[in-house]
């Protein structure tokens, strides 16, 4: 019942800041509607995925930090290395 109540509330925890993240991002890029920003706002899927292929950069700067550039490989394994640890982690230790 203790690991229900962490997990729900991990869960919970990333959807309020990947919703925050979104909201915030889609402020910003509004406030800054220059040439550059949009070009790149056709890259992003939900205000904070951002897919590129022809982008070789990993991390790409955005707004006050860095965001992952999810068109690499290398990019969606360290996510399922986190998830997978962190699952991992809950479950076992």
């Amino acid at each position: 019942m203790t690991v229900f109540i962490i997990v729900t509330a991990i869960i919970l925890f990333l959807l309020l800041l990947l919703g925050y993240n979104a909201f915030v991002s889609y402020k910003w890029h509004k406030k800054n509607l220059g040439e550059q920003y949009k070009a790149e706002a056709e890259h992003f899927y939900w205000h904070f995925i951002y897919y590129n292929p022809n982008d070789p950069r990993l991390f790409k700067p955005r707004g006050g930090g860095y965001t992952l550039n999810f068109a690499r490989p290398t990019a969606i394994i360290s996510v399922a290395l986190i998830i997978g640890g962190s699952l991992y982690a809950m479950i076992y230790l």
